[in-house]
C-alpha cells in the first residue's frame, strides 16, 4: 500500500471534482478499480480589504469642500463580487453639488445614495478600487466638534477570512472659522495677496 498526499489551493468556489489513477506496466486482472472520485465542495473566498482613507490633513472649517478618496483591494484567492461598502459620516454630509463617484468610469460601480453604500460590483485578484466623496459640515456644528467619515462593512458574495480590515474611520475636528490654507486677497489691501499654510 503506498500513500500520496496532495495539497491544492482551490481559486474559485464551487464542487471540485479530483480524479485518481493507478496504473501498472504488469497486467492487472481487475481495472475496474484503478480509478476514484471524490467530489469536495469548496466554499469561495475573498479577503477583502480597506487600504487607506484619505482626507483632509489639517483640522477643516465650515466653509470647506471636504474631499475623501477611499482604497479597497481583493487579497483573493477569488474574484470578489456582490461587493459593497457603507459609507456614513459624523456632522457632515454629502455635498449636493458633486455626488461620489469610483476612479473607474464606466465600470457597474454606484454610489447608492438611499443606502450610503457605494456598490462596487466585482473586485478582481489583487486589484485595488478608488472611490472619491466629498462632503460638506453641517449646520449648527460646534468647534472641536468631530468631523468623521466612517467606511463600514466591506463585503462580497464570497466569504471573508478576515473581516478585521474590512472597516476604517478618518476624523478630524471643526477649527475656528478662517481661510483654508491657501492664497487670498488682503482684507485691508485686495491688490496684496496673503498666503496661509496649514
Amino acid at each position: 500500500t503506498q500513500t500520496i498526499t496532495i495539497r491544492v489551493e482551490f481559486i474559485t468556489g464551487g464542487n471540485v471534482k479530483n480524479t485518481a489513477y493507478a496504473i501498472s506496466s504488469q497486467f492487472d486482472p481487475t481495472p475496474s478499480n484503478n480509478r476514484d472520485d471524490e467530489f469536495t465542495p469548496v466554499e469561495a473566498r475573498a479577503e477583502l480589504e480597506i487600504v487607506s482613507i484619505v482626507g483632509p490633513d489639517h483640522n477643516p472649517q465650515r466653509v470647506e469642500q471636504l474631499v475623501y478618496t477611499i482604497t479597497v483591494r481583493n487579497n483573493g484567492p477569488t474574484v470578489a463580487t456582490q461587493s459593497e461598502l457603507l459609507v456614513t459620516m459624523e456632522n457632515m454630509h454629502l455635498d449636493p453639488s458633486e455626488l461620489p463617484n469610483p476612479v473607474l468610469s464606466g465600470t457597474q460601480q454606484e454610489w447608492i445614495s438611499a443606502e450610503n453604500t457605494w456598490d462596487i460590483g466585482t473586485i478582481l485578484i489583487g486589484q485595488e478600487l478608488t472611490f472619491t466623496v466629498y462632503a460638506v459640515v453641517n449646520t449648527g456644528v460646534a468647534l472641536g466638534d468631530p468631523l468623521t467619515l466612517n467606511a463600514d462593512n466591506l463585503d462580497s458574495g464570497q466569504f471573508d477570512p478576515n473581516t478585521d480590515n474590512n472597516s476604517m474611520s478618518h476624523t478630524r475636528t471643526l477649527s475656528a472659522d478662517q481661510d483654508p490654507p491657501g492664497c487670498y486677497p488682503s482684507t485691508v489691501d485686495p491688490a496684496v495677496i496673503m498666503c496661509r499654510s496649514n
